[in-house]
């Protein structure tokens, strides 16, 4: 077995997407076969049980997903908090985000690159910011790219996607 501080960066920088996957599975987190992962994402190392990932979800680089604090233990001599961090159906995480223990994605949601999720994301929810807020609908956004498609057609192609949703 593989010593785990290779394990985890393994699991971060591996050059094959599927040998990540497997990787990650190894060590406990409960994810997808069908769920894309990029490079240097970081899924929480203390208790990788206690994050889920669904079908379709897709994690952009630098994603980092936590399901533990520990923030209390360097003041008082109290256990770590572990919650369920849980990302849903064809979600989608941009670059840089970080999402809190416990937060909940919903089917079919996304967060914004940058942004830091603390509390749950309904279904079809697009989120931003620091903390991160409401923005709109995916149907919102699904309207607003069809407008630009119109507008400006030459920016766009279709791109073959083994991850994506059926």
């Amino acid at each position: 077995f593989l010593d785990y501080r290779l394990h985890i960066l393994l699991c971060m920088w591996h050059p094959d997407m599927d040998t990540r996957r497997k990787l990650l599975q190894k060590r406990g987190v409960q994810i997808s076969d069908k769920a894309w992962v990029d490079l240097g994402v970081w899924i929480e190392m203390t208790t990788p049980q206690s994050v889920i990932i669904e079908d379709y979800v897709k994690l952009q680089f630098g994603a980092v997903i936590v399901a533990h604090d520990a923030a209390a233990n360097s003041i008082a001599d109290l256990p770590m908090r572990v919650k369920t961090t849980h990302l849903g159906y064809n979600c989608a995480i941009g670059t840089y985000s970080i999402l809190m223990p416990g937060v909940s994605i919903g089917k079919h949601s996304g967060v914004v690159p940058g942004s830091v999720v603390t509390k749950d994301v309904p279904d079809m929810t697009v989120v931003g910011g620091v903390p991160a807020e409401h923005l709109m609908t995916d149907e919102q956004v699904v309207l607003s790219w069809q407008a630009d498609m119109k507008v400006h057609p030459d920016i766009y192609f279709d791109h073959p996607n083994a991850t994506r949703a059926p």
